[in-house]
């Protein structure tokens, strides 16, 4: 109440409103992309770890790595959105994404596959924390619930399909390459 500065007011839409706006298609469509990816990837990685000659015991290891860096992620990402905006750290938060998938692609042993555990989940963990964020700077509070839930659908199906996919392309070429290739554009 003290302070000379008022607050800007906050945007409002309905989800009517909002599924009027290029806006939630991009998001809807970059959540459903990120939820394919990794619900693929944290399912295939460790194979494909091992595949390439990663010592069992060093690949979990890699995994548990991912999960560390997704923590410190998820704080530095929280840290980063308060000061340039959603839109700029999605944009280079799935860019890292993206080069931790090549990084997946192109690992041949267990060094690389730190390096992919390192990247990947600092990526990871602010995936959906920017995607949030996103979706309450866009469209406001007022109706959150009812826009995030209109993608919560997709999201999940999305999630559910990308393993199947990798599996599915895996089997066919007895390689990880299309699908990795596929998640690096995705």
């Amino acid at each position: 109440a003290s302070s000379a500065v008022s607050a800007v007011p906050e945007v409002a839409f309905t989800l009517q409103e909002a599924m009027g706006t290029s806006a939630f298609w991009l998001i809807a469509s970059a959540s459903a992309m990120f939820f394919m990816v990794v619900g693929a990837v944290n399912l295939h990685q460790l194979p494909h770890m091992l595949d390439v000659g990663v010592p069992p015991a060093l690949a979990v290891g890699a995994v548990s790595v991912i999960s560390l860096f997704a923590a410190v992620g998820t704080v530095t990402w929280g840290l980063l959105v308060d000061r340039v905006g959603p839109r700029l750290c999605l944009t280079i938060n799935f860019g890292i994404a993206a080069i931790s998938m090549v990084m997946l692609l192109i690992m041949q042993n267990t060094i690389m596959a730190y390096a992919y555990a390192v990247v990947y989940g600092f990526s990871l963990g602010g995936g959906s924390p920017l995607l949030g964020v996103a979706w309450a700077s866009y469209f406001g509070r007022g109706a959150l619930a009812r826009i995030r839930g209109a993608t919560t659908l997709s999201n999940q199906v999305f999630n559910a399909i990308g393993p199947a996919i990798a599996g599915l392309l895996f089997d066919l070429t007895s390689s990880y390459l299309i699908p990795f290739l596929l998640f690096v554009f995705a």
